[in-house]
């Protein structure tokens, strides 16, 4: 099994209760039966507290939320009661490996944290230096869905090529884009079998914030707070392109080769371009107070709701 993940994976500590936008506040956690199993043989007040808070429906299990939007199992002090009892083993999955993210492509598996997490992002901004991936193998077996070998070749080589584009400096942020819009438009009619329409960079426009806006209003909010947001008018917040740029292939990163199994190449590259676009155009509007909070709320928003992903990739602008 060949293994792709981020230079800055293995750097990776949940900072827990000194998080600013702790995880177990505003997010509705999934208990999978394992752990739901295993929660209901837990001896006195945890047992208690833990079977207390597990609400059952017809699509599972999930920890409760008091009125604040709290994890029925975090205390007050911002840390989990069922790690601080019975240690990170006894997490329920989603717990255990939240933000980080694992996707398979037959013997390709790769593996990152998620932007909505402020210690990633503080992770992946840490470096104005091009952001650098590490290919390494193990002896895990593959693992389904299997995935055609030629495909994946082909995909990874077009990623690696997007990435040259999107890190040559060289060109304004808004020309590295139009590229990768062009080459997306290209590598998808080659997917779809199809002669390679010529796909001029200039000829592709990038979505103003006329347009962002409400396309981001349309996407089930992730709660109030961002509602406001993008009504929002204030101050500027600078936001340099090697930060854009980062975001861009990070993305990149965590969305590409799933066209490997749905054949959308170009919607990934819409994606990372729109996401990009509502960063800076967010920032030019004083929706946020760092380009670290907006990449951060909008990986939030987005990347964790299939519906909003597709939204944004296939919408049309």
């Amino acid at each position: 099994m060949r293994v792709c993940k981020p230079r800055f994976f293995d750097d990776f500590r949940c900072t827990a209760g000194a998080c600013a936008d702790n995880c177990c506040i505003g997010w509705e956690i999934d208990v999978d039966p394992a752990s739901r199993r295993r929660y209901a043989q837990v001896p006195g007040p945890l047992g208690e507290r833990l079977r207390r808070g597990l609400v059952t429906d017809a699509d599972g299990a999930h920890f409760a939320l008091d009125g604040r939007g709290r994890c029925a199992l975090l205390d007050a002090d911002n840390l989990c009661a069922v790690q601080r009892a019975l240690g990170p083993e006894a997490l329920c999955e989603i717990c255990r490996e939240h933000p980080r993210f694992t996707e398979w492509f037959g013997a390709w598996r790769e593996t990152g944290v998620g932007l909505c997490c402020e210690e990633a992002c503080r992770l992946l901004l840490q470096d104005p230096a091009p952001l650098t991936f590490l290919v390494s193998e193990d002896d895990a077996p593959a693992e389904d869905p299997p995935c055609e070998e030629a495909l994946l070749s082909r995909l990874v080589s077009a990623r690696r090529s997007l990435c040259a584009v999107l890190q040559d400096r060289a060109l304004p942020l808004d020309a590295r884009l139009r590229r990768v819009l062009a080459a997306a438009r290209a590598l998808q009619d080659e997917l779809d079998g199809f002669a390679p329409e010529d796909c001029p960079p200039e000829a592709e426009r990038l979505p103003g914030e006329a347009e962002l806006l409400p396309l981001l209003a349309s996407l089930a909010p992730i709660d109030a707070d961002w509602t406001r947001r993008l009504a929002a008018r204030g101050d500027a917040v600078p936001c340099p392109d090697w930060v854009l740029e980062h975001a861009a292939v990070y993305l990149l990163f965590r969305w590409f080769l799933k066209c490997a199994y749905d054949g959308d190449a170009l919607g990934k590259a819409r994606l990372l371009v729109r996401f990009v676009c509502a960063a800076r155009a967010l920032l030019a509007r004083g929706a946020f107070q760092s380009p670290q909070e907006a990449l951060r709320l909008l990986s939030k928003e987005i990347e964790y709701a299939q519906e909003n992903v597709d939204r944004l990739a296939d919408f049309p602008l």
